[in-house]
């Protein structure tokens, strides 16, 4: 097999389908910009087990680092003609992307609950059993 790894952004959402036997597969699409100012398109699949927990967080837009197996594919287009398409078996995945507005503003409905613990007048260290 030959080894890809490449970074670019999510073309779509990430699709969560099972194969007949029952393994999760996420596929996406990554438009990974080329010296030249071209786009070349990469579908991907994840399998198994991480492609439930990764797929919500694979959002059209976000800047992902991908690594794995790469095969290519020809292919006839409704038009009649010749398509070629590269595609990779994901071995490994990391986001690149900062955390979406989502994610933050749930940290920071945390603060008053924190803020509120600290301002306890009624709170001894030595209440804590270590």
């Amino acid at each position: 097999m030959i080894k890809a790894t490449f970074v670019g952004n999510l073309g779509r959402d990430a699709e969560l389908k099972s194969t007949a036997s029952g393994i999760a597969v996420c596929s996406f699409a990554v438009a990974v910009s080329q010296r030249n100012d071209s786009t070349e398109w990469m579908d991907c699949a994840l399998l198994g087990d991480r492609a439930h927990k990764i797929q919500p967080y694979l959002t059209k837009g976000k800047k992902i680092f991908v690594s794995g197996d790469l095969s290519a594919r020809t292919f006839i287009k409704r038009s009649g003609e010749h398509g070629f398409c590269l595609s990779v078996r994901v071995d490994s995945i990391e986001m690149l992307s900062p955390k979406s507005e989502d994610q933050t503003s749930k940290h920071e409905n945390a603060r008053p609950i924190r803020d509120a613990l600290q301002a306890r007048d009624d709170f001894d260290d030595r209440d804590i059993p270590f």
